[in-house]
């Protein structure tokens, strides 16, 4: 269960599609890292989400 509704959507939009649950993680440069950071900034606002960050 995911909530607020439209979490599903936000992870669709700032994450990287694999080929299933046991898939290796993509090897992002950092640059590409800090791209989907950003990303998933810049949207937590519309998906009603709050990022935490040490």
């Amino acid at each position: 269960m995911c909530t607020p509704a439209g979490q599903d959507e936000y992870f669709l939009r700032v994450g990287d599609k694999v080929d299933g649950p046991t898939a290796t993680p993509p090897d992002l440069t950092d640059e590409e890292q800090a791209e989907r950071r950003n990303r998933t900034a810049a949207l937590a606002a519309e998906y009603r989400s709050e990022l935490l960050v040490p």
